[in-house]
């Protein structure tokens, strides 16, 4: 039997997801915050595509014409990395 594992970022508080990004051909991850409740929650293929989501997220918000605001709330240590697998 066949199986496939994505991953998801979720809120350790809230247990809340992060949504797919709805900006511009799906860009603005840097401007969404961990407010779903699973339904829409955005799906990463690898763990480490989900880390590096993450990191970046944590530093800053990033803006079309490159200019990048840091945003000190954000807190790495309040977020997971969780997976599902699926069979097929």
């Amino acid at each position: 039997m066949a199986s496939m594992t994505f991953w998801f970022i979720r809120h350790k508080t809230t247990g809340k997801y992060f949504p797919e990004p709805v900006g511009r051909m799906g860009r603005g991850g840097s401007f969404t915050e961990a407010t779903d409740d699973g339904s829409k929650a955005r799906i990463f293929i690898s763990e480490v595509a989900a880390k590096r989501f993450l990191g970046a997220w944590v530093k800053s918000e990033c803006y079309e014409n490159t200019e990048i605001k840091e945003i000190p709330s954000r807190n790495r240590n309040d977020y997971e990395i969780i997976y599902r697998t699926i069979s097929l």
